[in-house]
């Protein structure tokens, strides 16, 4: 199976210029005839209909069989905190704007193409990647979440660490519904500290809390997967491979080294 995994296209995003479509013209140039597998780990374009919908058009121009995406949270922030979805609907309402363009929102479901199950969500974060470093100044994990529970209660009705379990749960629902499968797993956020830089200056150190989470301090790390083959993630806008020892690989796609071809053996 030939998998081709891009994210954070940004397309429309003022300060980004033409970046997101040199990479989808980046993608046309390396899988010139087709791939198997389109991938997009989210954050696919700013968030206006019209807009939104050309990138799934582009993503969906990509010569390929399947065409696959998890959100970000570029493509959810502005329908969240709009009122226009909700957290428990989103993943319904996002499949049925990606499936006029023939694109699989795997926030809604996985599938399973060629004997592999592609399983994925914008995973969310729970500032456990946040780390105590001379630019934070004393600032706790705990004084974080509580400055962030007041937003999260007002425009999406639930928590700041409701939120990321409601995330966290579709995600290992999904994983369950493929059992017996070798797994690609997909999340927009990234799920380990080797993801980010720490004590480079203040406002990246801030900016950690809201990177994603650290798998190992879940009850069930999604790095012990059964069958796990890859996880791919985006968000950090840096490309990096972890290699973990016992765990599938982690990579990080984000970034101007993508799109990235991988040729995978179930």
């Amino acid at each position: 199976m030939r998998l081709l995994v891009l994210s954070d296209t940004h397309l429309h995003r003022p300060d980004w210029g033409s970046f997101g479509y040199h990479l989808f013209e980046r993608a046309h140039e390396k899988v010139e005839t087709g791939v198997d597998v389109v991938l997009h780990c989210g954050d696919l374009a700013e968030w206006d209909q019209g807009k939104f919908e050309e990138g799934l058009s582009l993503l969906r121009n990509i010569p390929s069989r399947h065409h696959l995406w998890v959100g970000g949270n570029n493509d959810l922030r502005e329908p969240l905190f709009q009122g226009q979805v909700s957290p428990t609907n989103y993943p319904t309402l996002f499949q049925n704007i990606a499936s006029k363009y023939g694109v699989t929102f795997l926030d809604h479901c996985p599938v399973i193409i060629g004997g592999v199950a592609f399983v994925g969500g914008y995973g969310s974060h729970d500032a456990s990647l946040w780390r105590p470093t001379a630019t934070t100044r004393g600032q706790t994990r705990d004084q974080i979440i509580a400055e962030a529970d007041p937003f999260h209660h007002r425009y999406l009705g639930c928590g700041y660490l409701d939120f990321f379990r409601m995330c966290q749960d579709q995600i290992h629902r999904d994983l369950l519904r493929v059992t017996g499968h070798p797994v690609i797993l997909a999340t927009h956020t990234v799920p380990a500290p080797e993801l980010c830089l720490y004590g480079v200056d203040a406002e990246t150190d801030f900016d950690n809390a809201w990177m994603g989470w650290d798998d190992e301090q879940t009850p069930q790390p999604l790095s012990r997967t059964p069958g796990l083959l890859y996880h791919f993630c985006g968000h950090s806008h840096r490309t990096k491979r972890v290699e973990r020892k016992d765990c599938a690989p982690l990579i990080n796609v984000g970034g101007e080294d993508q799109p990235l071809l991988f040729e995978v053996l179930p």
